[in-house]
């Protein structure tokens, strides 16, 4: 079974929903037979020098709402965070252009260390209040889930990889994809947005036996 997901490292239902989708997977009987494949997503392509840092602002501007539901947005991100096992450090949080990330995890499924690298960037974000926009931060990222660390910085600071996260996000918008994460399922099923265990059981359970 092949699960494409579309995701961004700054996005906080994506963390959740990894975690989530995580624990479906464990308890699904034909876990074994999955493939998933990460697809780049950016929720905000603005670079460093058009944003500030203010979080709830800066989210506010993203998604041209009031600062005041920015905020209830915060609030319920971290409720959902806390469900799962999760801590949301949003007084530390700094805003990112992810796209740079997203050519780290690309560089990473070659050598199979993807999985390693988006835990540790959506940690590093969320958690850690590291700027994953800084080439210095992501090349330490991937010394830590075991690549070479000046290896990655040449790569960061050439336009590696590029190609494939703007093919990634052409193809999310040919498919319409507006929201992240978004779970499709052997290019048929698709579900999107936050999703409970049940919800995911039962697409796993769906896209099995179509």
């Amino acid at each position: 079974m092949k699960i494409d997901i579309w995701s961004d490292f700054v996005c906080p239902f994506c963390y959740i929903g990894k975690k989530v989708f995580e624990t479906a997977v464990k308890k699904f009987d034909y876990a074994n037979s999955i493939k998933i494949n990460y697809k780049s997503f950016q929720l905000d392509s603005r670079s460093k020098r058009d944003r500030g840092f203010d979080v709830v602002q800066d989210l506010a501007d993203n998604y041209k709402i009031g600062r005041e539901q920015a905020q209830k947005m915060i609030e319920q991100a971290v409720t959902l965070a806390e469900a799962v096992g999760l801590v949301y450090d949003y007084k530390n949080m700094i805003p990112a252009n992810t796209f740079d990330a997203h050519r780290l995890n690309y560089y990473a499924k070659e050598v199979q260390k993807d999985k390693e690298i988006t835990e540790r960037l959506l940690h590093a974000h969320f958690a850690e209040g590291l700027d994953i926009d800084d080439h210095s931060v992501l090349s330490q990222i991937a010394k830590e889930a075991g690549l070479d660390k000046e290896k990655t910085l040449l790569m960061l600071q050439s336009d590696q990889y590029s190609a494939e996260v703007e093919k990634d996000q052409k193809t999310a918008q040919e498919l319409k994809i507006e929201v992240v994460p978004t779970y499709i399922f052997n290019d048929k099923y698709r579900i999107s947005g936050a999703q409970s265990l049940d919800d995911f059981l039962n697409m796993l359970n769906k896209a099995k036996n179509p």
